[in-house]
């Protein structure tokens, strides 16, 4: 028998799009004012959001301003709570960039042939078994025997 197992990680990561960019592409909101602030810190931009409300004539959510030539004023931070937005040459929204790590682990189970299966003293394995008079017996570690009729093993 074979079982395979998944684990899966999310892990977020910001972004700041292109100026003149609307806004996040579906799901990839930030949602928080506070996760806005350090998103800004993730990516290393030195600003704070210095102006927060609701202006549908800018992206909606996260974003900063400034241009690609002089890059992201120092209090050009903003939080628009706006239902919509639109993109502006000088504001880049900024938003969540979700890697989904997956992991596969496999599980092998073998079943082993029991000890008592083995009809003589040539065929009884004596890694796991002994001889012992007329019988293939299990060995129980401490020197001693005893009779079982199946022995399952699994790998880890």
């Amino acid at each position: 028998d074979v079982t395979v197992g998944m684990t899966l990680k999310m892990t977020h990561a910001y972004v700041q799009l292109a100026y003149g960019v609307s806004g996040c592409p579906p799901g990839c909101e930030i949602t928080t004012k506070d996760q806005c602030e350090a998103a800004f810190a993730a990516l290393g931009l030195n600003t704070t959001v210095a102006w927060e409300g609701s202006y549908a004539s800018i992206p909606v959510g996260c974003s900063v301003q400034g241009s690609v030539s002089s890059g992201v004023k120092s209090d050009g931070g903003h939080w628009n709570t706006a239902p919509s937005g639109t993109g502006r040459d000088n504001q880049a929204p900024i938003c969540m960039q979700t890697t989904t790590t997956t992991t596969t682990a496999e599980v092998t189970t073998t079943t082993t042939q029991a000890c008592s299966s083995f009809a003589d003293e040539a065929s009884c394995p004596t890694d796991r078994c002994v001889w012992s008079g007329s019988a293939c017996k299990v060995r129980d570690g401490g020197g001693g025997l005893k009779s079982i009729k199946e022995v399952k093993i699994e790998a880890p």
